[in-house]
């Protein structure tokens, strides 16, 4: 099976703008991950939004990991942090998909 992580810096991004894009992923076939920041403090989201957006992703089966992204981009060690967990995070995804085929 063919898989996407979508990653975006905050839970609201993919919660507001592209849930209609993870479900036309899922009708080509796609396994959809999401990579963001799921933290009350970064979202301008509720607290009960995001976990709602959990149980949602949760409910399609879709794996949600957490990241730090900051939104400021003066948050240079923050910024570079969530990158070495996104690459690690895909690598995990290449591997995993690997070592099923």
């Amino acid at each position: 099976m063919k898989k996407v992580l979508m990653n975006a810096s905050v839970a609201s991004m993919i919660y507001r703008f592209n849930m209609g894009n993870i479900d036309i992923l899922e009708k080509m076939g796609y396994k959809v991950e999401v990579a963001c920041n799921f933290s009350k403090k970064e979202n301008p989201i509720k607290e009960e939004e995001i976990e709602a957006f959990k149980a949602i992703l949760k409910d399609k089966g879709v794996t949600f990991y957490e990241t730090d992204c900051p939104r400021s981009v003066f948050s240079l060690k923050k910024m570079i942090k969530t990158y070495l967990i996104t690459i690690s995070t895909i690598l995990n995804i290449i591997l995993t998909v690997q070592m099923i085929n």
